[in-house]
């Protein structure tokens, strides 16, 4: 049984959207909340790829300290946030374009999907993908709407320090610190060109939604006061290496297989996202 308590608790929570500079990010969050950070995902087909309330129960049998998670299946939607009224979510938005075609050249160079890019085009699933991620639905007036009332904090890849000096500000008196190294980056820029050359405009057809919440996080960001963000120094110490290697220690030796069984126990396999 579930301490009522732990119902309360103020976790921060990331909505890792896709090639958005998530795993920069997931890397910051490691490092300042070191053992009390979770990769989740959830454990049952019953979630419906989507990480729920059960699931965050659940990981707090595996780590009672959790104070902090993230992953592709986080969303500010469903239960999670009835149950747990206290989570306070972030997420990191990028350029449609660019963030659509870095998806594709992903997929295809790392998970091996080998699709053509007409194929990754027809899928409905990879239409206004931010949006969904946030809203549940291509709904840009629903998505402002939670990002308003649920988040913490928004940034954008394009500007990334000013989001992580906003969070610093916004998480007082709780100390956090931005400091980082860029993470997951892809190098695709000859192929990004040729496929926005060749596809602009059905690229842009398919990401309208998309275009309009990035226009609208962007004013924010732009009219949100100057931050100081020399803190954001992409350098790390001695002390945070030996954080990474511990964490990932653990990670290996622990979190991933108990939470992977739990998910072979119901049917899902053992590795994944969703």
């Amino acid at each position: 049984m579930m301490e009522p308590r732990l119902h309360d608790r103020a976790f921060v929570a990331f909505v890792h959207i896709e090639k958005a500079a998530g795993t920069t990010f997931i890397h910051i969050l490691r490092r300042n909340y070191f053992l009390r950070y979770l990769d989740v995902r959830p454990y049952s087909p019953a979630s419906n790829s989507i990480f729920t309330a059960r699931d965050l129960e659940l990981s707090l049998r595996v780590n009672p300290w959790l104070h902090a998670f993230g992953g592709h299946s986080v969303r500010p939607i469903g239960d999670l946030c009835d149950t747990f009224p206290n989570i306070r979510f972030v997420t990191i938005l990028r350029e449609p374009a660019r963030r659509y075609i870095s998806q594709y050249l992903y997929g295809n160079a790392i998970l091996k999907l080998d699709l053509s890019f007409e194929e990754f085009l027809a899928d409905s699933r990879t239409h206004d993908f931010q949006t969904r991620k946030i809203a549940g639905s291509a709904d840009a007036a629903r998505a402002i709407h939670i990002l308003r009332t649920r988040f913490l904090a928004v940034g954008l890849v394009e500007n990334l320090s000013k989001f992580l000096a906003t969070l610093t500000i916004r998480l007082r008196p709780e100390r956090f610190h931005g400091a980082h190294e860029p993470r997951n980056v892809g190098s695709y820029s000859r192929e990004e060109a040729e496929l926005l050359d060749a596809h602009g405009a059905a690229i842009a057809e398919v990401n309208q939604v998309d275009d309009a919440l990035y226009r609208h996080v962007q004013k924010m960001v732009n009219e949100s006061p100057q931050l100081d963000g020399r803190q954001q120094i992409p350098m790390l110490g001695h002390r945070d290496r030996l954080k990474y290697f511990l964490d990932g220690a653990l990670r290996k030796a622990y979190y991933e297989p108990v939470t992977g069984l739990m998910r072979v126990r119901n049917g899902l396999t053992m590795k994944g996202s969703y």
